[in-house]
């Protein structure tokens, strides 16, 4: 799964190859949309943009008609609906067409984890 791309999530198996390849050290953002929803697609231009920006980073979308298993397992209940995974774990949930608060979770998501001083 390429950088620098958002990649369409047509179903549970793209779904769960693309975090496979993404692997443990990756970090993956979902946007959450629907064709149907204004909001999300008011900022698509702009997610696209921020998926050629940040190369290091895995940008998926997932259609909530397409995919409501994939809705449900992240609990998404609105549009759009960023989610982070890094590790394969859940590192940040941001709902709504912000996408200066989507920046920021990624940065906080890479920022290196500072060891215990003590």
């Amino acid at each position: 799964m390429p950088g620098g791309a958002v990649v369409p999530i047509p179903d549970e198996e793209s779904f769960t190859k693309a975090v496979e390849e993404a692997g443990d050290s990756h970090l993956i953002v979902m946007t959450f949309t629907a064709e149907w929803c204004y909001p999300a697609n008011a900022v698509r231009e702009e997610y696209e943009a921020l998926a050629e920006d940040m190369l290091n980073v895995h940008f998926l979308t997932v259609d909530v008609d397409q995919n409501p298993m994939i809705s449900d397992k992240f609990k998404v209940n609105a549009m759009p609906t960023y989610i982070l995974l890094l590790d394969k774990e859940l590192k940040g949930t941001i709902v709504g067409a912000n996408l200066d608060k989507v920046r920021d979770a990624i940065e906080e998501a890479l920022k290196p984890k500072e060891e215990d001083e003590e």
